[in-house]
């Protein structure tokens, strides 16, 4: 439970002065749901990692980094409509 916790910080903590409050609680929540998915898919392919590092920094990061450019308060792909944030 705590690990989800963090994967939700940490899906947040990289964007969190560019985007706004409800942003931030669905991103973190998203984390965490994939925090539980990225555990099952390491479990399935029988990859150790006591830490759980990769979950919560390597798979959340990166929803991090894609939903930052999804929600940013000016320039965001959902905000704007415009996919020039994202290099598209």
């Amino acid at each position: 439970m705590s690990s989800s916790i963090i994967a939700g910080i940490s899906s947040v903590a990289g964007a969190s002065g560019y985007i706004e409050i409800h942003d931030a609680i669905i991103i973190g929540g998203i984390g965490g749901l994939i925090y539980l998915f990225g555990s099952l898919l390491l479990n399935r392919f029988q990859l150790d990692d006591p830490l759980q590092a990769t979950q919560t920094h390597l798979f959340c990061g990166l929803w991090g980094v894609i939903a930052f450019g999804l929600v940013h308060k000016e320039k965001g792909l959902l905000t704007t409509q415009d996919g020039s944030f994202l290099a598209i």
